[in-house]
């Protein structure tokens, strides 16, 4: 069950150049989003971080840590959580944890283990040369 929604900050793997990484904003689930390390988006953050550009990639697809759990009553649960920060401690480790997530029709701390991870994936523009000369108006 989605809680409310915020705008994210999420770091990509694109290298800004300078020793860091690039960053997007994601509106995605308030609890997913601080579970996968990230931090609301601000004036002040989003000034301070290196935003990708559109000619950076064509399509992102987050990283995503892929979560299963039981409830109380014996109803299983999963759950796909982006993961802000590359560093997300679950994301590079995984293991057993009690994940901060709401659960529909449950008011119980559900303990969920992390199943899998997948990577950040990105779509790049396919680039054909058309023949004609850059320089030179036709």
């Amino acid at each position: 069950m989605a809680g409310s929604l915020r705008a994210m900050l999420y770091t990509t793997n694109i290298s800004d150049g300078a020793g860091g990484f690039k960053s997007i904003v994601l509106k995605m689930d308030e609890s997913n989003g601080k579970l996968g390390g990230g931090v609301e988006a601000t004036p002040g953050n989003i000034g301070a971080a290196t935003i990708a550009l559109a000619t950076d990639y064509q399509r992102l697809e987050p990283r995503y840590m892929l979560a299963e759990g039981v409830t109380a009553g014996g109803k299983p649960v999963k759950r796909k959580i982006i993961t802000c920060d590359p560093e997300n401690v679950l994301f590079n480790t995984g293991g057993t944890t009690i994940l901060g997530v709401m659960v529909v029709n449950s008011s119980e701390a559900v303990t969920f283990t992390i199943t899998g991870t997948v990577g950040e994936k990105r779509t790049f523009f396919k680039t054909v040369d058309s023949g004609l000369d850059d320089l030179t108006a036709t």
